[in-house]
């Protein structure tokens, strides 16, 4: 019977987790003070990987370190390794837009996968 649990939790834990990630990242963007210590920030997506500025800085993001992209009504998320990743609020970007870089990132983060087999 233990046996039985333990086989279900670890079924469903991972997905369990993304969601409540994605749910917790949700909510803290949509506290004032992440907005006002973030402001607007660009990201710009190449082969080598996403290049963010933000008031904060500039990065440079290599694919190797995208965890994977979720999609949800109101945002598109791309988690990095870690707790750390980029929302990017759907109504703030063209709906075609969002499908297009949720298919690159995809397709990037696919690449790396297979060149490190």
């Amino acid at each position: 019977m233990f046996f039985l649990i333990g086989v279900a939790s670890a079924a469903m834990l991972p997905s369990y987790y993304r969601s409540r990630m994605s749910r917790t990242a949700e909510k803290m963007f949509a506290e004032s003070s992440y907005q006002k210590a973030l402001g607007k920030y660009t990201l710009a997506f190449t082969d080598q990987g996403i290049a963010s500025c933000t008031p904060t800085g500039k990065s440079n993001i290599a694919w190797n370190a995208v965890d994977h992209v979720s999609i949800t009504p109101d945002y598109l998320f791309i988690f990095l390794a870690g707790p750390q990743g980029f929302i990017i609020p759907r109504a703030q970007v063209q709906e075609s837009t969002i499908a297009e870089v949720k298919a690159y990132v995809e397709a990037h983060i696919s690449i790396q996968t297979t060149a490190s087999v």
